[in-house]
């Protein structure tokens, strides 16, 4: 691989992952071996690839397209932070900090979708570019997402009583139950 002009002992990147286009040009995740896994971006030459912004602890794998930019979390060790990035350095940013971890993320057309797990329980949460919303959940079974016809989420949730089945929110608590009980009688063990 590669040698690093700056730190000429190491390759040029470990861990690199790529993301996809923003401003024309390829994000992607690498650790440096000086600040961890973070976003970087290049236009496909050594002379046009940079850091796009050191964020707290690391950069999730986890990211998303919503809106025409790219969303991402850092992870919890320094309290989980959403993040935007059109491709710009500047435009590299945190948008809130979310007690526990962030993970899941999925887009709808108006928002943006993820789960949220710390010690007190398990959050299903949505960004609506303003804010964070959250519907608490008794367990932390949230194992797959998707968006769903009239703006609303369709996941797989175990509440510790059914066991894992096909759940619907509208993004409200009381908009938030399980659609359908696909193995009736079948209870989590």
């Amino acid at each position: 691989p590669p040698r690093s002009t700056l730190f000429p002992y190491t390759t040029l990147f470990r861990s690199p992952w790529p993301i996809g286009v923003a401003a024309g040009r390829v994000l992607f995740l690498a650790d440096d071996l000086q600040h961890g896994l973070q976003p970087w971006t290049t236009d496909g030459s050594a002379a046009g690839t940079q850091l796009l912004a050191v964020v707290p602890g690391s950069a999730s794998r986890d990211w998303v397209q919503f809106l025409g930019q790219w969303y991402f979390a850092t992870d919890e060790s320094f309290g989980a932070q959403l993040w935007r990035s059109d491709g710009t350095s500047g435009g590299t940013v945190p948008l809130a900090t979310v007690s526990g971890n962030i993970q899941n993320l999925t887009a709808d057309t108006n928002r943006l979708w993820f789960t949220s797990t710390d010690f007190t329980g398990n959050s299903l949460c949505w960004w609506n570019g303003a804010s964070v919303q959250t519907i608490p959940l008794p367990l932390n079974g949230i194992e797959e997402m998707a968006p769903a016809p009239g703006n609303a989420l369709l996941f797989a949730y175990d509440d510790g009583v059914n066991g894992t089945e096909l759940w619907r929110s509208d993004g409200s608590i009381a908009g938030t139950s399980m659609l359908v009980d696909l193995e009736i009688g079948r209870a989590h063990v």
